[in-house]
């Protein structure tokens, strides 16, 4: 175990905690919340979380070709 882990706050954003992941090569984040330990994120948990996003956003562009009057973006 580290005497000074690497660690995100509870509010950092999804790309700044995979960042910080691959920056010291760890599958398993601790997440603190005023230096207390609230949780832990896994590597896992964040790839499900943006697919998840990514399927959404594929949604939107789906149905923005599907409007009328719109024209196709390529």
């Amino acid at each position: 175990m580290s005497a000074d882990p690497v660690a995100v706050d509870a509010d950092t954003p999804v790309t700044v905690a995979l960042h910080a992941m691959q920056s010291v090569k760890i599958r398993h984040l601790p997440v603190v919340d005023h230096k207390r330990l609230v949780g832990m994120v896994s590597f896992d948990d964040l790839f499900s979380y943006l697919s998840v996003q990514l399927g959404a956003l594929a949604d939107v562009v789906n149905a923005s070709r599907k409007v009328p009057g719109s024209s196709p973006t390529r």
